[in-house]
């Protein structure tokens, strides 16, 4: 017994947090006689979902919970009424529905160490991970170590919320942003409250579509975009113009930019800016559109060389 224990390390002991593991009933045991904990660290421990519903009733005053590197872990249903820190890097996250429980089954949560490595998000790029992370969790203030600003935080919302809407208008379902939960549905009203410009926006790319292009919408409307190179090799080079649809690639796009400023497509950094005011948006997944970027009629996009 260890009545006044408050943390505990227990990382690496797989398997003791199987939930079909028969021993576990002296490791429920051990965890009822510890009640006052307030850190646990049950790192690849083979934590699942089954057995971490049983962490809240065991340890009710718990206040950080370290569960990384258990990809067995794919969502965490109970309610945890007191954790302030949450570390689930390396687990089994597979849908955004799980994500948004978070913030009902946390609602203290202000720090979270997610990682990029989930099933959830092999697809897609850091910057959309943690910017889509930051939409969907109003009530962090830190994300995998580093502080979310109030400007990283408004700047997140209105990228979520532009993919969101043209997500939403093309019915696309690639990338599963859960776009049909409930919770979902309920956060994306609360950004178009709060940023009625990017809604009017997305209104404006839609009534400018060419006619006659149906359900096809944005995807199918054409984009003027300037491109220009910070680059050292190429950085006096003309600002390129090009007519593209909405719909290009950004791995098509790296290639017109290899064209124009004899930079391979492998050492290139793409990045866009919403507006004057606004943070500079990495384009770091290949396979999206300049659309899902939320990439504008007239938007200029800088190519920087990658660092060696």
């Amino acid at each position: 017994n260890a009545p006044h224990l408050e943390d505990l390390h227990v990382a690496g002991h797989a398997p003791i947090c199987k939930s079909s593991d028969t021993d576990n009933q002296h490791y429920v045991e051990t965890l009822e006689n510890i009640a006052p904990l307030r850190m646990l660290d049950i790192a690849a421990c083979g934590l699942d979902e089954h057995f971490a519903a049983n962490l809240p009733n065991l340890l009710p005053n718990l206040e950080e919970l370290h569960a990384s590197q258990n990809p067995s872990l794919q969502r965490l249903s109970a309610t945890f009424s007191e954790i302030t820190t949450l570390a689930v890097a390396s687990c089994g996250f597979v849908q955004w529905s799980h994500v948004d429980e978070l913030n009902t089954n946390f609602p203290k949560l202000l720090r979270l160490r997610f990682g990029n490595d989930h099933p959830l998000v092999t697809n897609i790029g850091p910057s959309e991970t943690r910017a889509f992370l930051i939409a969907r969790l109003p009530n962090l203030i830190q994300l995998n170590g580093a502080d979310i600003k109030p400007k990283e935080r408004i700047e997140a919302e209105k990228r979520y919320l532009r993919v969101a809407l043209a997500h939403q208008l093309e019915n696309r379902q690639k990338h599963n942003f859960g776009l049909d939960q409930n919770i979902a549905i309920t956060r994306l009203d609360e950004l178009t409250r709060n940023y009625p410009e990017v809604l009017a926006a997305h209104e404006r790319a839609r009534a400018s579509s060419a006619p006659g292009l149906g359900h096809q919408g944005l995807s199918a409307s054409f984009l003027t975009i300037h491109l220009r190179s910070v680059a050292a090799a190429s950085a006096d080079a003309p600002i390129a113009t090009e007519q593209l649809p909405a719909s290009t690639k950004i791995s098509l796009l790296k290639r017109i930019c290899a064209k124009r400023f004899d930079l391979p497509t492998q050492d290139q950094l793409l990045y866009f800016k919403m507006d004057d005011d606004a943070m500079p948006l990495h384009l770091d997944n290949d396979d999206a559109s300049l659309a899902y970027f939320g990439v504008v009629d007239g938007s200029t996009i800088d190519i920087a060389q990658k660092l060696l």
